[in-house]
């Protein structure tokens, strides 16, 4: 198995990485952006493992445990430390590269503390839920629309008396005598249809004691898949239930409270009947001074027009919205992304509206700063093509100077080749400069520029017919093509002119799917020079096949019935990255022979 290469830009990514090995954990190197990210100096960095950037000792039980879940599906959120000590998650992609001739390991680091990951969060709160689930002291089971059991907690094993594999193979209305079915059936059907059901009726054990129970079911989705949740409160005790039915309200109560998300409830008249901790301290307002009032008589810090615009927007579609706010805190304004949704089928709260407010600051802050840094990065690269260009015109001003001093024809043909090559080169960064683009350039329309760019090299007259289509081109592949372009170009040229012929040229250029088809065809009259088998060694043809190799294309030279000669290139249309050239990579390309 061949291992993949370490990136070129390295040392330069702006993108934190680390070289370590795979059986030690030792960091064997890393780059600028990974010294800037932990705080270490290289040195101090080469001297640590992986391994000695982890926190497990500080990872909470449930984050320890999701952890492990992680790393059993290969998932690569990990906590680390940095230099101070501050606690940093970071995601991590490896792959196995080949450094200094050995097999190690390439890690991609990225710093996702400030965005945060809603799935992470997400799976964390999903786990608590699990627990909570588990340990309460009522039935907790889900089934699907067959009616089979998909999950129940230990309490309904303990309650019924039929073991895991039994209730395995059951369904909900096994549970029940033949005169409590069909009422059973009914609040399931009912479930499914309004969303939500209770119902209380006796449960028959294992043993066949009958036991009153008190069912809530409401309907869930998961995966475009619908099933039926609930619980089942023991009725033996009424008055322990209720005290436990209590328990669950407040931990719900305090699951709302200490959340840091804003939530409140209005009524259809945009009078607040809700609004927990978070809102009530964001605003400097107690639970009385809020509740049964108005939104446009407590709150003057939000745009209530718009506030209200999307009330009416969720309240006539019936729709769940996501909005962006702009809120004035202590002298500063702070953005919070809130989801407002109609309440349906809850007593008391019929069609009001319920909004959870997630402050987005940072991730505002962050969004802008990559923003500003994404246009200075592309105002270099864009800089970087132009200084490219002005270089390579100097280049062909000295060359010119150098043709226009020697008297040794053989020189100046030579010369004039690499001139041509030179401002070929010098025409692509020029309009990449000028792109808005500056990663790719759209070649189908700057042909014609490219052509009358090689031709004017020359003091003959040459006739182009061009037929080309539209066609976006990486800087990567673009430039070898236009090189094997002046090549075929400057060689129909030079061979027609040496037999005094005049040179009549045609350009194709197409897209088939991702394949993209070079078609050039030489239709002056007579069998050209390169056609007689002798030119295999010049640096010509070894150079358009080391362009070819770096497209990863084919090239061929066929001649047709009528004496004309084509020159078709094939190649597939991809983004490259890395370095714009790769010219020197082939051992067959002879720089002594030219």
């Amino acid at each position: 198995m061949t291992l993949s290469k370490i990136p070129l830009d390295f040392e330069e990514n702006s993108i934190p990485m680390v070289i370590y090995n795979e059986d030690n954990q030792s960091i064997i190197e890393v780059n600028k952006e990974a010294c800037e990210l932990y705080g270490y100096d290289r040195e101090e960095l080469l001297s640590l493992a992986l391994t000695d950037l982890e926190t497990e000792e500080a990872i909470p039980e449930p984050l320890k445990r999701l952890e492990r879940q992680q790393e059993k599906y290969n998932a690569h959120f990990w906590e680390h430390k940095t230099c101070e000590g501050k606690s940093i998650l970071v995601d991590i992609l490896t792959q196995t590269v080949s450094h200094e001739n050995k097999k190690q390991v390439l890690a991609i680091v990225q710093d996702v503390t400030l965005l945060g990951q809603k799935e992470f969060r997400d799976q964390v709160f999903q786990r608590i839920l699990t627990c909570l689930q588990d340990n309460l002291p009522a039935l907790f089971y889900l089934f699907d629309e067959e009616g089979n059991l998909k999950q129940w907690n230990s309490y309904v094993e303990n309650t019924t008396g039929y073991s895991y594999d039994e209730i395995s193979s059951m369904k909900t209305t096994d549970f029940f005598a033949e005169e409590e079915e069909s009422e059973v059936i009914q609040a399931i059907n009912k479930m499914y249809k309004e969303g939500e059901a209770e119902l209380k009726t006796q449960l028959s054990s294992k043993s066949g004691e009958k036991i009153p129970i008190l069912f809530r079911a409401v309907k869930v989705k998961h995966e475009d898949r619908v099933f039926g949740m609930g619980i089942g409160l023991n009725l033996s005790n009424l008055v322990e239930a209720e005290k436990e039915a209590a328990h669950h309200r407040q931990i719900l109560e305090a699951v709302i409270d200490q959340s840091p998300s804003l939530m409140y409830i209005k009524d259809n008249e945009n009078r607040f009947r809700f609004a927990n901790k978070a809102f009530l301290q964001l605003h400097g307002l107690d639970h009385d001074e809020i509740i049964g009032k108005k939104d446009s008589e407590v709150l003057r810090d939000y745009d209530i027009e718009l506030m209200r615009k999307t009330d009416r927007q969720v309240r006539q579609t019936g729709q769940m919205c996501n909005i962006r706010e702009e809120v004035k805190v202590n002298g500063g304004t702070r953005t919070y992304l809130s989801t407002k949704l109609q309440l349906n089928n809850i007593e008391g709260y019929e069609n009001y509206l319920f909004s959870m407010s997630t402050d987005i600051t940072k991730q505002r802050e962050m969004e802008k700063m990559l923003k500003k840094s994404l246009k200075q990065k592309e105002v270099l690269l864009s800089e970087i093509h132009y200084r490219v260009k002005n270089n390579l015109a100097v280049i062909s001003a000295i060359m010119e100077l150098e043709v226009f001093d020697s008297e040794d024809s053989r020189l100046q043909e030579r010369l004039n080749k690499n001139l041509s090559r030179i401002k070929t080169m010098a025409f692509i960064h020029e309009i990449l400069y000028q792109e808005q683009d500056v990663s790719q350039i759209e070649f189908g329309n700057n042909i014609t520029g490219l052509v009358n760019t090689i031709t004017a090299t020359f003091e003959e007259k040459v006739e182009v017919e061009l037929n080309v289509n539209k066609l976006g081109l990486n800087i990567n592949q673009a430039l070898p093509c236009s090189l094997i372009i002046n090549e075929v170009v400057t060689n129909i040229i030079n061979d027609n002119t040496e037999q005094g012929k005049e040179v009549y040229l045609a350009i194709e250029l197409s897209i088939e799917g991702q394949n993209v088809i070079l078609r050039i065809t030489d239709k002056s009259n007579g069998k050209p020079n390169y056609m007689n088998g002798n030119r295999a060694s010049s640096i010509s043809d070894q150079l358009i096949q080391t362009l070819k190799k770096q497209l990863i294309g084919t090239f061929k030279v066929t001649s047709g019935e009528d004496g004309k000669t084509s020159f078709e290139l094939y190649f597939k249309r991809e983004q490259v990255k890395g370095t714009s050239s790769s010219l020197f990579e082939y051992p067959e390309l002879k720089i002594g022979n030219f």
